[in-house]
């Protein structure tokens, strides 16, 4: 799932996954679901609130994902729905 992936990835990189996970990995079994770029980048956001507590950036390949704009609460509301109803 994704629901860790802040942890260990970029918000660039979620919104890039999202966009087209096949870019990353060839195999990769999930389709492109999220055709709305604005749809990619509040998904993003909320997965990086996920991020357990405690992890530091490390590496260039992790960023601090609390530095994306807030959302708003309707927003967050939007980027859930959405986040449960793909169920990556």
């Amino acid at each position: 799932t994704l629901t860790r992936v802040a942890e260990r990835a970029s918000a660039g990189w979620i919104e890039a996954w999202l966009a087209n996970p096949r870019a990353y990995r060839g195999n990769a079994k999930m389709p492109v679901v999220l055709h709305d770029p604005q749809d990619r980048r509040d998904l993003a956001a909320f997965l990086g609130d996920l991020r357990g507590q405690g992890y530091a950036a490390a590496g260039s390949d992790v960023i601090d994902v609390t530095t994306l704009p807030p959302l708003s609460d309707a927003r967050r509301a939007e980027a859930q729905l959405l986040y449960e109803t793909i169920g990556c």
